[in-house]
């Protein structure tokens, strides 16, 4: 993953960002009722990255998760 320094916190950047928003819509999708596949360790690889630590993860903290699942 490419980081780059961003003031005091540290921005993900190019694939590395990629692989976050992806990780991050398998973590909501995990916390679904209905979901067909889980992945329990996409919240964890998240909430590793500094720079999304304050992501919305569980279905109830992203708005509208019902109305647009991604």
């Amino acid at each position: 993953m490419t980081e780059v320094a961003a003031g005091s916190t540290r921005a993900v950047a190019g694939v590395g960002l990629t692989a976050l928003l992806a990780a991050a819509a398998r973590a909501v999708e995990t916390g679904r009722p209905d979901v067909p596949a889980r992945d329990e360790y996409a919240a964890h690889f998240v909430r590793a990255a500094p720079a999304c630590a304050d992501w919305p993860l569980p279905p109830q903290e992203v708005s509208d998760c019902d109305a647009d699942p991604l």
